[in-house]
């Protein structure tokens, strides 16, 4: 899966990740300090929803 970086929220010591995916969808990993992903979101249609989804997990 292709990894574009778009924007990324800090939350405590763990990262928001949102980028979009091969098939230009919008998602949302968390990662760990260690850089570890502790926990993904489902493919958004637009990044207001993705945005949304990472709010509703923080």
């Amino acid at each position: 899966m292709a990894v574009f970086r778009t924007d990324q929220v800090t939350a405590k010591a763990a990262t928001f990740e949102l980028y979009k995916d091969k098939a230009d969808k919008f998602r949302w990993r968390l990662n760990a300090a260690n850089g570890e992903t502790v926990a993904a979101g489902q493919a958004y249609e637009s990044k207001a929803a993705a945005e949304n989804g990472i709010e509703s997990v923080q």
